[in-house]
This record gives C-alpha cells, sequence and structure tokens, in this order.
C-alpha cells in the first residue's frame, strides 16, 4: 500500500516532462530517473515492502554515487499510513523538483567518509554544511562543481560567516592540528578569527 501510495503522491506533484523520462522499477525500487550527467548518476527512489503502520514510515532516495540512501522518514505512527505515505510522497517530489532544478547541492568527501546535501539558491549556499575541514566534491544535477574545503573557502572570502566555520578555522590553526594553513595562510587565518572574535563580542 505504501508503494502505490508514494507512487501516485509523485505523479500528482511532479511534472510530466520529467515523469516520462522515468523508468518504473520492481521490488524495493519505486522509480528511477535517468542521469542527466554521468559523473552524477541517476536519481531513484526506493519504498521498502512490508513497513509496520506502527514503526517509522520511510522512502529512500540515492543519487547515483554522490548521495546514498538518504531516508525521508515519519515518525508520526498515530497518522494513518495512508497520510503518512501521502506526505512523505509530497516530500519526495519537492525534493526531487528542486534536485533536477538545480536547486539542491550535494557533496561527498574525497575520502568517502561523509556526504549531505543542502537547498541552494547562491553561491553562499554552494558551500557544504559540514563541521571538518575535509576536502569534498561538489554536485549538482547538470554536473559536478569545484572540490572545496572549508578553510579554503573561508581565507577566499577573508571572512567567518558563522560559529561552524569559527570552529573549523579554530582547529586548523591550533599547533596540534596536522598541518595544512602554509604561514601566509596562518596570519590571515588568525587575523579573520580575531575579527570575528571583535564582532561577535560588540554584540554582547
Amino acid at each position: 500500500m505504501v508503494r502505490d501510495v508514494v507512487a501516485a503522491s509523485l505523479t500528482r506533484h511532479l511534472d510530466s516532462a520529467l515523469l516520462s523520462k522515468a523508468h518504473v522499477g520492481r521490488a524495493a525500487t519505486l522509480v528511477t530517473f535517468s542521469a542527466r550527467h554521468q559523473e552524477v548518476g541517476d536519481a531513484s527512489v526506493r519504498v521498502a515492502p512490508d513497513q509496520e503502520a506502527s514503526a517509522p514510515l520511510a522512502v529512500t532516495v540515492s543519487v547515483g554515487h554522490v548521495l546514498s540512501d538518504y531516508a525521508f522518514i515519519d515518525f508520526d505512527a498515530d497518522r494513518p499510513m495512508r497520510e503518512r505515505a501521502e506526505r512523505l510522497g509530497e516530500q519526495v517530489a519537492s525534493f526531487l523538483a528542486e534536485l533536477v532544478a538545480d536547486r539542491i547541492l550535494m557533496w561527498r568527501s574525497r575520502d568517502g567518509v561523509t556526504q549531505g546535501w543542502r537547498g541552494c539558491a547562491d553561491s553562499v549556499s554552494r558551500e557544504p554544511l559540514v563541521m571538518d575541514n575535509r576536502v569534498y566534491q561538489r554536485y549538482l544535477w547538470s554536473g559536478p562543481l569545484s572540490v572545496w574545503r572549508a578553510t579554503d573557502a573561508i581565507l577566499g572570502r577573508g571572512e567567518v560567516l558563522n560559529e561552524a566555520e569559527c570552529y573549523i578555522l579554530r582547529n586548523a590553526v591550533e599547533p596540534s592540528s596536522a598541518p595544512c594553513l602554509t604561514d601566509e595562510e596562518l596570519r590571515r587565518a588568525t587575523a579573520i578569527l580575531g575579527a570575528y572574535d571583535r564582532r561577535e563580542g560588540s554584540v554582547e
């Protein structure tokens, strides 16, 4: 039942042009959308069979090797199963519509440890939301973007935007950290952190 309800919800909420290029799957794979770019890969929607009404309900989306098994989950077991499935279908349809419009940024670390996604509308929102200084490959549905690392982005713009970036940059300048900054970058990072501390202190 969940599979059928999610499929119907996708049909209602997705553009007919996109649906015309979809391939209906078998078993757990509900539908697959062919890749626009080979390095990104196909997008697929999976619905596990025999999900219990009393348990969290999940629909999983994968995008090639970039985004693996991201689960949209409904925990509201007090609601009717059909209502929960329809709600998940709407969430997945919204994600897919944004994905194919290049308004979803996806990333995967070069070492394969972490991955994620966020909505993106401008250059700032095309930066991964991470808490480390790993090197990340970034992707839109239309293809890969340049590689990204937090310290490079912060030093490039000359400003720390939030506490997460402050945390990353402080770790990068710690003497105990593995060296990832040149002497000149270390000098600039120290100045940027000082400016951030002064700005934050003036608010208090």
